[in-house]
């Protein structure tokens, strides 16, 4: 009887310390992710602003004070560039460095102010990506930006989990959204208010059009583009992209994500691999944005 207690007592303190141990590496990994540039500014004056024209609709993709996702931010960036018929800037509360997650630091074209003063009105479209609340202070100008102009004429898209973003200004209660289905259950706990949706990769409500986890973000924008400008140009960029499921862009119906036994192998690297080897990403002059948000996104929770 006592060897059997003791044993019982020797697996609990084991379970308890790789448990312990796991917790405390997984969060590190999380949380290196979400660092935030923290050296002197430089000095910007010389950063160039893509030209600004005003017989072309402008998309406003956001960026928060502290961190923002990096592949909601990049691509759909990338995207509606390509199709050379919109305006598309980065736009932040202050006109400073933004840390991307991954490690990547982008400077953006405009603070709101200046987005303000420089179109008279709101954006066409505000591409609203990921950017975790970490401080409320610090974020509540970007959830404010947003309510400011949630026009009738201006598309809301949400990219993963920036669907909490949009939610969190209130602006979706009372209606139908998506996001990432790891983060779905805690949403419906979160904003009740909110009809979550496991089953489309993209929910579309009037000019609010939401999109599920990361690839999906790409169907959303195509539809948007579909929308304003045609099939064929959504399509065009689809193939610019190699982009192989076109088909969700017309129907987003989908089978729900759920976690599976081979998801262990991602826990299990991040939880326990506390040395992370360290790489450098070369920059360049047209360095590609969705060459960056793959490399960025991918080997940092790797």
């Amino acid at each position: 009887m006592k060897s059997v207690l003791r044993f019982m007592i020797y697996l609990i303190i084991v379970v308890i310390v790789v448990a312990g141990g796991g917790t405390i590496g997984f969060i590190s990994t999380m949380n290196s992710g979400m660092s935030t540039y923290d050296k002197s500014a430089p000095v910007l004056n010389n950063v160039q602003v893509p030209e600004y024209d005003a017989n072309k609709p402008t998309v406003a993709v956001l960026l928060a004070n502290e961190v923002t996702e990096v592949f909601d931010f990049l691509v759909p960036y990338e995207m509606f560039a390509m199709t050379e018929a919109y305006n598309v800037y980065g736009v932040a509360p202050e006109r400073k460095i933004k840390s991307l997650t991954g490690g990547l630091d982008v400077i953006p074209h405009y603070s709101f102010d200046e987005m303000d003063t420089l179109l008279g009105k709101s954006p066409d479209i505000i591409v609203i990506p990921f950017m975790p609340i970490l401080d409320e202070k610090r974020y509540a100008p970007v959830r404010e930006w947003i309510q400011k102009h949630s026009t009738v004429n201006t598309t809301l898209l949400s990219i993963c989990n920036g669907a909490e973003n949009l939610a969190d200004t209130g602006l979706l209660d009372g209606k139908s959204a998506a996001t990432h289905w790891g983060d779905v259950n805690r949403l419906i706990k979160k904003y009740p208010e909110v009809q979550w949706v496991k089953d489309q990769r993209y929910v579309q409500q009037g000019s609010i059009i939401s999109s599920a986890g990361l690839t999906s973000g790409i169907d959303a924008t195509l539809r948007v583009i579909s929308d304003q400008l045609g099939d064929a140009a959504a399509k065009k960029v689809a193939e610019q992209m190699s982009y192989p499921s076109y088909d969700y862009v017309l129907n987003p119906h989908m089978e729900p994500f759920n976690a599976k036994l081979s998801d262990i192998t991602y826990i299990m690297n991040n939880a326990f691999q506390w040395k992370k080897v360290k790489a450098g990403v070369l920059l360049y002059n047209g360095a590609d944005e969705l060459d960056l948000s793959s490399a960025f996104d991918t080997y940092d929770m790797d």
